[in-house]
């Protein structure tokens, strides 16, 4: 008796579980198709006449329907997402709505980054085109647009390598991608900033060697860009130490020996500082006879140097201070 009346009530329940989703679905497919309506008016009665009036505009024009149509593309993806979410919501299967959900929204990230990447491409190429008789300008355009276009393209990779994993259910994969690939992105966005302030140096060169031959204040000025030329050499290789590092090994060997590497981490740290002082070099010849300006730029690179100094002997410390390791390990590991 008590086994037949389990087995109507969870036919009721059922049912009304159904009935509710189902109802759910169609809410939401309704408020998605009035959103979608709205937005299709707004585009057509204000979007698309400004765009056809601004399109008639050198550079402004390209760029603005660039623009236009990435928004339009991103919108059309998101409104799609939404009503085959509201559909599998309506069919009353969560299994096949979460992972419907989790393609769609990972399709909808990768379709937005080729998109943002695209059109960031089509409007530097744009502004490049408009600049580039520019002297001067249209170098400086032409290496920020290469920062940029380099930087979107890294991050269109990150985001279809992150889509792939998802969509393949492999979600430790994901995680474990997403943090190669952010260190990835990090160090060559850094390395790739210095390599554009290295062709913003040789786009000025004309400017600076004319400022060059100014009494004085040439020899300070050429010492100035000297030092910078240095420190974008030393802050690039930064960049691609940071590109190589791999976070899920460096977590590990925190893990299996954490004052070993935090002090070659360290140590690495105190080289970069190291080198810097050394990078100043050509500043510090240049001001060494020149009143307060002399002593405010030596006391300066003393001060970086006792810093590497310093940084240094606690890496060296800590990558010796083996019994830390053997403590910890044997406290998470005990044998």
């Amino acid at each position: 008796m008590f086994s037949l009346f389990s087995g109507k009530l969870s036919s009721v329940l059922t049912t009304a579980f159904q009935g509710l989703t189902s109802a759910v679905g169609k809410i939401v497919n309704a408020v998605v198709t009035a959103a979608e309506t709205i937005t299709d008016v707004v585009v057509e009665t204000v979007v698309t006449p400004t765009v056809e009036v601004l399109s008639h505009v050198p550079v402004l024009g390209d760029t603005v329907s660039s623009v236009t149509g990435l928004v339009s593309s991103t919108t059309d993806n998101l409104f799609g997402t939404l009503h085959n979410t509201a559909t599998n919501i309506e069919s009353g299967n969560l299994a096949t709505t979460l992972t419907g959900l989790a393609t769609d929204t990972s399709n909808l990230l990768g379709s937005l980054a080729v998109d943002t990447s695209s059109t960031l491409d089509h409007v530097s190429t744009t502004l490049i085109n408009a600049a580039q008789d520019i002297p001067v300008v249209g170098e400086v355009a032409s290496s920020v647009s290469n920062l940029i276009s380099s930087t979107a393209e890294n991050l269109v990779g990150t985001v279809q390598h992150l889509s792939e994993s998802l969509q393949s259910g492999d979600v430790l994969g994901a995680v474990k991608g997403l943090l190669s690939d952010t260190t990835f992105v990090a160090g060559n966005l850094v390395t790739d900033t210095t390599n554009t302030v290295s062709d913003l140096l040789d786009s000025t060169s004309l400017i600076t060697n004319t400022l060059a031959q100014t009494p004085v204040l040439g020899d300070v000025l050429s010492s100035v860009v000297a030092s910078v030329d240095n420190v974008v050499g030393t802050v690039g290789d930064v960049g691609q130490y940071v590109a190589n590092v791999d976070p899920v090994a460096l977590v590990s060997d925190v893990l299996h020996a954490p004052a070993e590497t935090l002090g070659t981490v360290v140590i690495d740290v105190s080289k970069v500082v190291s080198d810097v002082s050394d990078d100043l070099n050509p500043l510090v010849a240049s001001t060494s006879s020149t009143p307060v300006v002399g002593t405010v730029v030596e006391t300066a690179t003393n001060a970086v140097d006792l810093v590497a100094g310093t940084v240094a002997a606690v890496g060296t410390g800590l990558h010796g201070f083996n019994a830390l390791d053997e403590l910890f390990n044997h406290t998470v590991s005990p044998v």
